[in-house]
């Protein structure tokens, strides 16, 4: 799968804000989620998971975004190496800034 084009930038806006704590990241239900709200409007969620495909244990990423708490407006899911290789390393590097910072907080 590949990245929108128009989330690229989505993406990296995420990651910056997430390194200057413009964004609190907080826990979410599943074992490796977390979410933020960019506006009072607006709910976004990551995590990664790990998928059983042709007996390898293969690293997922999934970003969803949210109108409110339950609509999903879209819904990112990438797995390596599964998709193209640079829009997984972009998106993990966004989930590797949530969790830097979480760490942070602890």
């Amino acid at each position: 799968m590949m990245i929108l084009l128009a989330y690229i930038p989505l993406i990296k806006a995420l990651i910056a804000s997430t390194q200057t704590n413009g964004l609190k990241w907080e826990k979410g239900d599943a074992y490796q989620s977390y979410y933020t709200y960019p506006t009072n409007e607006q709910k976004i969620l990551i995590d990664k998971f790990f998928s059983l495909v042709d007996g390898q244990i293969i690293a997922s990423l999934d970003m969803a975004i949210f109108k409110g708490e339950e609509e999903i407006i879209d819904e990112i899911v990438l797995c390596s190496p599964m998709d193209i290789e640079n829009n997984y390393r972009l998106l993990e590097s966004l989930y590797s800034e949530v969790e830097n910072q979480r760490q942070g907080n602890k």
